[in-house]
């Protein structure tokens, strides 16, 4: 991979997703491949990635406390613009763009688009390939599903973690087959032998790898705590 050129992006400056993608640049690192990381100018973890080698670009500062929407919408705009402008600067042809978390529509299209304007080929991990919620009103989701389909065929490649996310990206939204790549995530993934599951062991729910508190999250442990009420679960 000597040569190579990987950009990663981020538009959050705190959170899973933000030290997901920390992560990821540290492990290309290694591998022989430069590694540039687009991210907001508060971004916790700077420092971090610079001591270990990874080209930090940063863009404007992006808050992320609560407002209201139209407050959220501005400052996201604003954001959406500055890092416009720095990837236009920093990213050269041919250089490998790598969405691990696209950003919200139509921002996560603009992106995409710019990026292939740009002529760099587009990999994006989609693990969710259909939004659990839908951003946009009814009238305007079959827009909201066209940025989508388009965001896949323009990727070079698009990564899913199961069989069923490839075959819903091509059967809804037509991607070609030979750039859907299944790579499984997560511990729970064997090939062989029977499936495994979660045990409760001595009335307690065992978690493996790293736990993000999330609206998922925060009900697995709700079910887990109603069924044995006196099982506390602390998030570290």
């Amino acid at each position: 991979m000597s040569g190579l050129r990987v950009f990663l992006s981020t538009v959050e400056p705190a959170s899973g997703a933000a030290q997901y993608v920390k992560s990821l640049a540290i492990a290309l690192h290694p591998t022989g491949a430069q590694v540039a990381l687009l991210c907001p100018a508060n971004y916790a973890y700077k420092d971090e990635l610079t001591d270990a080698g990874v080209e930090v670009i940063a863009a404007g500062y992006r808050s992320t406390v609560p407002a209201g929407l139209c407050t959220r919408i501005s400052r996201n705009i604003r954001y959406a613009m500055i890092a416009a402008g720095s990837h236009l600067r920093a990213a050269r042809s041919h250089d490998v763009f790598h969405f691990q978390f696209l950003p919200h529509l139509p921002l996560g299209f603009f992106f995409v688009l710019m990026a292939v304007w740009k002529g760099c080929p587009v990999v994006l991990t989609a693990h969710d390939p259909i939004p659990h919620r839908w951003m946009y009103p009814f009238g305007l989701r079959r827009l909201e599903r066209w940025m989508l389909k388009w965001t896949y065929r323009m990727s070079r490649m698009v990564i899913v973690h199961n069989e069923s996310g490839s075959r819903l990206i091509r059967r809804e939204f037509g991607a070609p087959a030979e750039r859907i790549v299944v790579i499984p995530h997560g511990p729970l993934f064997q090939t062989q032998g029977p499936p495994l599951c979660l045990l409760r062991i001595a009335s307690s729910c065992w978690f493996l790898g790293r736990f993000v508190k999330t609206r998922a999250s925060t009900w697995l442990c709700r079910r887990s705590s109603r069924s044995t009420p006196a099982t506390r679960l602390p998030w570290n």
